[in-house]
């Protein structure tokens, strides 16, 4: 066996191999999307590298066979979360063998030493929280696309190797079909009966409007956190746009009070029965399937991606107020048939007593680990959100 830094194109083909080798048999995992896979660690498609972000890749091969891989990076924007200089690693796959994994580990974990990096995060995305994010521990069937997929034994490696569990990210799932808990109800006319509340859903006529909203609900709920982005008008449209394919109007929920932006609720449609059956590729012909199906067999499916509410009416319902004035939209039209929420962080008990309310099945567990690697650091959990 051999250790290879990735450097060359042949050594990016086989550091992406690996994972076709790990799971050839596993009726559970399918390929994510080549193009998107790649462009994590391409300079010119990952905007981190031009915020100083670095990463390093390397795989094991044995026989000529790619049979473990690790990638390491360090990412300031991340880093601000916790205020000390924490790495991460992330796209790891290895067999069942410590040893192997554990001179994984090592590597990236003096590359990270050598950058001057005091702790680890792992296993984490070079890039956005809500993807490739968390080591699944709990619910070990089809995942849905994005979401970090591994075998059983990885909880194993990765705590025989020292990682201590940080925080814990759950996932949720609701027939849209169900009734609504009472709560939910009482939100609902509360607010319904106010004249100085409305509810409204996306609607691409009027865009302005509804970047603008986001923008004012995002900067207001989320904007004092330390790891917050800072939205623009531009990069809100830009991506929007990107994503419009995932967009159905009627998904993405807005709350007002006397005509200013109080609350949001996003979804998006899940692409993951479509992208299946493209086995990571999105050549022309899988262009043109993935179009085809997305027309002619849209997703059930729809993903809840983000929230937010300001200050001024957290804790009052509103939130629950949204959720249901969406669903006497969408339930009526027989287009879906569940709602997943996932990345509902063990740090955050105020969205789990939302979902609570919402009567949804904890389906999914993912852990992300932390290992200090400057001795005599103390670890400490992820805080609390009030």
């Amino acid at each position: 066996m051999r250790l290879v830094e990735v450097k060359t194109e042949r050594d990016d083909r086989k550091f992406w191999e690996v994972a076709r080798h790990i799971y050839k048999d596993d009726p559970n995992w399918y390929p994510p999307l080549d193009l998107e896979m790649k462009a994590l660690f391409h300079p010119q498609k990952n905007p981190l590298f031009k915020q100083g972000a670095k990463a390093k890749r390397w795989y094991i091969e044995s026989d000529g066979q790619p049979i473990a891989r690790i990638a390491a990076f360090i990412n300031p924007s991340y880093q601000k979360t916790y205020k000390i200089d924490v790495g991460g690693i992330g796209f790891f796959e290895s067999p069942d063998d410590q040893e192997i994994a554990n001179r994984l580990f090592e590597v990236a974990e003096d590359w990270l030493r050598d950058n001057n990096q005091i702790a680890v995060d792992g296993p984490i995305n070079f890039g956005e929280r809500n993807r490739w994010w968390g080591l699944l521990v709990d619910g070990f069937y089809l995942p849905t696309y994005g979401m970090a997929y591994n075998k059983p034994y990885y909880q194993k490696l990765w705590e025989t190797a020292g990682y201590q569990e940080l925080y814990k990210q759950f996932t949720y799932v609701r027939p849209v079909h169900d009734k609504f808990h009472p709560r939910v109800l009482t939100a609902a006319e509360k607010f319904r009966s106010d004249p100085n509340f409305s509810f409204e859903h996306f609607s691409w006529k009027n865009l302005d409007r509804y970047i603008n909203a986001l923008i004012h609900i995002y900067t207001k709920a989320w904007g004092s956190r330390p790891d917050a982005r800072k939205l623009t008008y531009e990069e809100v449209k830009a991506e929007l746009t990107h994503y419009k394919f995932l967009i159905d109007e009627r998904l993405l929920w807005f709350a007002f009070h006397k005509d200013e932006p109080a609350a949001f609720f996003i979804m998006f449609r899940d692409i993951t029965p479509i992208v299946q059956k493209l086995n990571g590729k999105l050549n022309l012909i899988n262009k043109l399937r993935f179009w085809w199906h997305l027309k002619f067999n849209p997703p059930r499916r729809m993903l809840a991606i983000l929230y937010g509410v300001i200050p001024e009416f957290k804790a009052t319902g509103l939130l629950l107020a949204l959720v249901y004035a969406a669903a006497q939209v969408i339930v009526p039209s027989g287009d879906y048939d569940e709602l997943e929420m996932y990345w509902i962080g063990s740090f955050h008990p105020v969205m789990h007593r939302v979902v609570k309310f919402f009567d949804a099945q904890h389906t999914r567990t993912h852990t992300t680990y932390r290992k200090m690697l400057k001795e005599g650091m103390e670890f400490i959990p992820h805080p609390t959100f009030n």
